[in-house]
């Protein structure tokens, strides 16, 4: 009895393994695999992305605004993210599902007409997002694209930053997205009087940060490794 019973719990187990398993991918418009990386935006661009099932049977994929953040705006029309597949939605400003499920089938890529798109009706202000691609019924098979604006003018593209944090401003959370070229380098974070607030080494290309126990206002960072300035930025925390 008991090796019937252990028996039964292998086979539970293996069939949640190969249940588990992580079947999509994400493609750029160069076919680089962005799945669980950082993308930046070019402005005024239809910047495509693909999805590939590279799992044995078909799927229904949900795409999922995560968590967005966008600069003010005092005109007529608000900045907005476009997703686009078979249809184009009007601009997206909060989180949530965008469209309904595409079916893709084995092994099979779905690349028709889709693409994400920055809008700004204006030269200035930054966006950071995050892109959820899951299936239908089963959370545990799902990726995330995160992707950032910087700037909002083509002539800027080169300066776009090799660090990125976002949401900005922050709210209960923000993520700190790295190239692996700077793993194991000092996250230092100070107030606007110089007062260490953060000073954490960084090893995995996302890190989250909690602002429980940071008040609201500017605050200042640097990526630092081996005593040199990797990058220097500011970020807000609003809750």
């Amino acid at each position: 009895m008991n090796k019937q019973i252990l028996f039964f719990l292998f086979f539970i187990f293996i069939f949640h393994l190969s249940n588990s398993q992580v079947s999509i991918e994400i493609y750029d418009e160069n076919d680089v695999v962005i799945s669980n990386t950082t993308k930046h935006l070019i402005p005024e661009t239809h910047n495509r992305f693909k999805i590939h099932n590279t799992g044995g049977s078909s799927i229904n994929v949900i795409l999922e605004i995560s968590s967005i953040s966008l600069p003010p705006y005092s005109g007529v029309n608000p900045f907005g993210i476009q997703i686009c597949t078979s249809n184009c939605y009007e601009p997206v400003t909060s989180t949530g599902q965008i469209g309904t499920v595409i079916p893709i089938a084995a092994g099979s890529i779905y690349d028709e007409n889709s693409y994400a798109i920055y809008l700004a009706d204006g030269e200035t202000g930054a966006a950071n997002f995050e892109l959820t691609f899951k299936e239908e019924g089963n959370v545990a098979n799902s990726v995330s694209v995160l992707y950032d604006s910087e700037y909002s003018t083509t002539e800027q593209l080169n300066e776009i930053s090799r660090v990125s944090v976002f949401p900005n401003p922050a709210h209960d959370k923000f993520s700190l997205i790295i190239e692996n070229q700077f793993l194991g380098s000092f996250f230092f974070m100070t107030d606007i009087l110089g007062k260490t607030i953060i000073n954490q080494e960084i090893t995995q290309n996302n890190t989250v940060f909690s602002t429980d126990r940071i008040k609201n206002g500017i605050y200042f960072f640097s990526i630092i490794k081996t005593n040199e300035i990797i990058e220097t930025k500011k970020i807000a925390i609003k809750k």
